[in-house]
């Protein structure tokens, strides 16, 4: 390896090195590098191979058109995703555009992925009417309904697109704040302390906004895990769970690291912007196993199901839906028992006179 290659494998150059650099560099690293590096391409391969065939399955099974296009877009999130991670890896000097990608396409999934759930229901009308007027929905919006003691109110219409708004902001916070943070990056080298707080604020931005986003998620996924079980909406839900941690709140974990320097300059490769290449390799694989488990639910045809007329408050399995039970079925027979005789009616005073006259004689 020549000097020049030495200078650019390190943490200290600002200079992102070519793809053609990086590939000569993993090579005269040895074969243990090899195999860390282009391991990748294996995952990402197999991964595609599971969308193409989720992708058949969806569309052979298909009734319901609307529902089978949030379903794809948002399977479509775990290879595209992947690639980019993959691109910025290989092509250092792309590092701004994948991570704008990753974060705009994940948007767009999850903002997908709420209207399945919608459409689900049937559409935002049917999904008020199946909660039924329960308290499902906290009166204040996030995160005011942390801080303020405030008990949950019925799902409205109002409620739902509040709920549907929280959800789609991050089709625009995360560019905007990602877009402004490469172009940044890329006038003011090497940076400055005014510049790395500019960063620590746009990241609090992003995971404030990755946390309004799951709680929006939260409530219609938290209120529908019964009357939406036959959709395998638990595994669903899990999978944007971890996704939202992994993509968004992982990354400010990582870039608070960097800044302590408590994160080496050795994995994946030395690299200046140490902090995004550990992300972007551990993304490949985090993508990998939720792919897996996606995969898995969205595997089942469900387009013809229908909601459960059953909520989370009256499930078989709740203690507060036994004791509700219990009530009900006890004012039912004290009813029945009151019913049965009419005190009212002349003849039972009669019958009943007649009956202690002759008892007494």
């Amino acid at each position: 390896m020549d000097d020049e290659n030495i200078t650019l494998w390190n943490c200290e150059a600002y200079t992102q090195p070519s793809s053609m650099e990086i590939i000569e560099n993993i090579i005269h690293a040895g074969k243990a590098k090899m195999a860390t590096m282009f391991s990748l391409f294996g995952v990402l391969a197999i991964t595609i191979v599971l969308f193409i065939d989720v992708s058949i399955f969806r569309f052979r099974h298909a009734v319901n058109w609307k529902r089978t296009k949030c379903s794809i877009w948002f399977l479509s999130i775990f290879p595209v995703l992947m690639s980019f991670a993959v691109m910025g890896l290989f092509m250092p000097r792309t590092l701004g555009i994948a991570k704008f990608c990753i974060v705009f396409y994940f948007a767009v999934g999850l903002k997908n992925f709420f209207h399945l759930m919608l459409d689900y229901y049937g559409g935002r009308r049917r999904l008020v009417e199946a909660f039924n007027e329960q308290p499902v929905v906290s009166a204040n919006p996030f995160p005011c309904c942390f801080i303020c003691c405030c008990c949950n109110q019925p799902m409205t219409n109002h409620r739902v697109k509040i709920l549907e708004g929280t959800v789609n902001q991050v089709v625009y916070i995360y560019p905007v704040c990602y877009f402004i943070q490469t172009v940044l990056a890329a006038e003011i080298s090497p940076p400055t302390a005014n510049l790395s707080l500019a960063f620590f604020v746009f990241e609090f931005i992003v995971a404030f906004s990755s946390l309004t986003c799951l709680y929006g998620c939260v409530v219609i996924a938290k209120a529908s895990l019964v009357s939406l079980q036959q959709f395998r909406l638990r595994g669903k839900y899990i999978c944007i769970q971890l996704l939202l941690l992994f993509i968004t709140l992982q990354d400010v974990t990582l870039d608070i690291l960097q800044g302590a320097n408590v994160i080496p300059c050795s994995f994946p490769y030395p690299n200046r912007k140490r902090a995004f290449v550990l992300q972007l390799y551990l993304l490949v694989f985090e993508l990998f196993v939720i792919g897996v488990i996606a995969w898995y639910m969205f595997r089942h045809p469900d387009d013809e199901s229908e909601v459960e007329p059953s909520s989370a408050l009256y499930s078989t399995d709740s203690k507060v839906a036994q004791k509700i039970r219990e009530e009900e079925e006890y004012e039912r027979k004290k009813k029945h028992s009151i019913d049965k005789y009419d005190f009212s009616d002349p003849p039972y005073y009669i019958n009943k006179t007649l009956t202690s006259s002759i008892t007494s004689l």
